[in-house]
């Protein structure tokens, strides 16, 4: 079987997942109408870039905003599960979302998030401990001791 056989059998035969695209000027157009994208934007904002990442425990998006202007879009993702939370990367704070559908992203300029969708509950993580501490200016604070002694 020759090229010329396997593509003709390929993109114009009987397998239903093959697609043929005429015009590459027209692929981006033909894409969106055989696969649902995994994250739309409402409004679109190019701007706004992702990665995803299929975890065992459910899905994990980064979501960044690229431009040096605040973003606020309608988010909607291919893999939306019931559960979903937003992970701080920065302080491990983990905020529980009560709409897993559709989220409202508000972004700073190049800012990130973190997004992480389950069927699955997730049990909350060990709260650290806390620890205050207090500066005191040692100067001063015996300068007021020595006022209300008198000495």
């Amino acid at each position: 079987m020759c090229i010329r056989d396997s593509s003709q059998a390929l993109f114009h035969g009987g397998i239903p997942s093959a697609h043929f695209v005429e015009d590459e000027k027209s692929l981006g157009a033909a894409l969106a109408t055989y696969m649902t994208p995994d994250m739309q934007l409402s409004p679109l904002a190019p701007e706004i870039g992702f990665i995803h990442r299929k975890l065992s425990a459910g899905d994990l998006y980064f979501i960044a905003n690229t431009s040096n202007e605040r973003k606020h879009v309608q988010a909607h993702f291919r893999a939306a599960a019931r559960h979903a939370e937003t992970w701080n990367a920065f302080s491990s704070e983990i905020v529980g979302l009560s709409n897993s559908e559709n989220l409202e992203l508000d972004l700073e300029p190049y800012e990130s998030r973190l997004i992480f969708f389950s069927d699955a509950a997730m049990a909350a993580p060990p709260q650290p401990e806390r620890h205050e501490s207090v500066q005191v200016d040692v100067y001063k604070r015996q300068a007021a001791l020595s006022a209300v002694m008198g000495l």
